[in-house]
């Protein structure tokens, strides 16, 4: 059924600290007495469905504290990517920037009508504050050698890191076939 390998990978642990003297970044699952659990299941089936999920378990609050998963699919003509997103931090503790959402989804759709020929759009939504932060459209053709891409792109972000924009451009990519130098 599939012309390329399948392959599934799960992992699962626990990072533990001992006899240490300083303090730990909070993100790093050791803050408290007990170290956060983890574990990632990968799954890709032929490079035609690739799915791969990633969790944290605070034991300390008994949260999943991150939650981190997406799936691509892929066809001759259509592409397909997810992601969802999910940061369950303490209260207390500040470890994002401003406005970047503790939970998000995001997607993409690349259609192939044409040999060569290309046409995508993406989207990434806040689901805390229920906004759509950033979203773009391409239209794009690719040979062996070059693609040429006119893209749009609209971010919505609020805050002072990122600012909000929308704009339109013009790519072109150059790739090589083969090593650049002397043999």
């Amino acid at each position: 059924m599939w012309k390329q390998p399948s392959e599934l990978s799960i992992f699962g642990g626990q990072s533990f600290a001992d006899d240490v003297q300083g303090t730990f970044f909070v993100g790093s699952g050791l803050i408290n007495s007990n170290s956060d659990y983890v574990a990632n299941v990968g799954l890709n089936l032929g490079n035609r469905l690739i799915s791969d999920t990633r969790l944290r378990y605070d034991p300390d609050r008994n949260v999943l504290s991150r939650v981190e998963s997406r799936l691509t699919a892929n066809t001759k003509y259509v592409q397909l990517s997810g992601r969802y997103f999910k940061l369950n931090t303490p209260p207390a503790v500040i470890t994002t920037v401003p406005g970047i959402p503790p939970e998000e989804v995001s997607g993409s759709i690349t259609f192939k009508p044409f040999r060569n020929f290309s046409i995508g759009y993406n989207l990434v939504r806040d689901l805390d504050s229920n906004v759509t932060r950033s979203q773009g459209g391409n239209l794009s053709w690719t040979d062996d050698c070059t693609t040429l891409s006119l893209f749009f792109i609209k971010q919505d972000f609020n805050n002072d890191v990122i600012q909000n924009d929308a704009s339109f451009g013009f790519r072109i990519t150059l790739a090589t076939l083969g090593g650049v130098g002397s043999q």
